[in-house]
């Protein structure tokens, strides 16, 4: 009789776990027939980045395609701001070249803390590839970096620093 029992919660947990997964899939693939629809739509946008993230899917794609309706302007708009903060890390990207070429502006519209950190995360993730296996492209980016007048220069190359002692 337990040996039934156990083998019921064992299909009946299953079951449930099946029915999540398809409203999952459902969700998004319903964000995904919206955002195709209309990519220039910030709200989609970052419903469909959230639930990629919640996935462990990548983003790439959608905010590349997102950041060809906008003007780079517009990067300075909250809904912008909110998808550069969270979703954008390539330091190779338009939003951040943009970022970093505009930082006063942007700590005019939000926290120079946010602004700062953005910055900093990425300039770090960036030197994170180089730190261990090419020496010369790291120190040519921490160049690059202390020569472009980066006020926060020094909390990047500290991380780096203190992560060799």
């Amino acid at each position: 009789m337990l040996k039934i029992v156990l083998i019921v919660g064992v299909l009946l947990f299953n079951l449930v776990g099946v029915q999540a997964h398809e409203k999952e899939m459902g969700t998004l693939d319903n964000l995904v027939k919206k955002f195709e629809a209309n990519p220039a739509d910030p709200q989609t946008t970052i419903q469909l980045l959230r639930e990629l993230k919640n996935q462990g899917k990548p983003n790439r794609d959608v905010v590349n395609r997102y950041f060809q309706t906008q003007k780079e302007a517009d990067y300075l708009k909250d809904y912008n701001w909110s998808i550069i903060r969270d979703y954008v890390d390539d330091v190779n990207a338009p939003q951040i070249k943009y970022l970093f070429k505009n930082q006063s502006k942007f700590m005019q519209n939000f926290s120079k803390d946010d602004v700062f950190q953005k910055l900093d995360n990425v300039f770090v993730g960036h030197l994170e590839q180089y730190y261990n296996s090419n020496k010369i492209e790291y120190n040519k980016y921490l160049d690059f970096l202390k020569s472009s007048g980066y006020e926060h220069y020094d909390v990047v190359a500290d991380y780096f620093y203190i992560k060799q002692l």
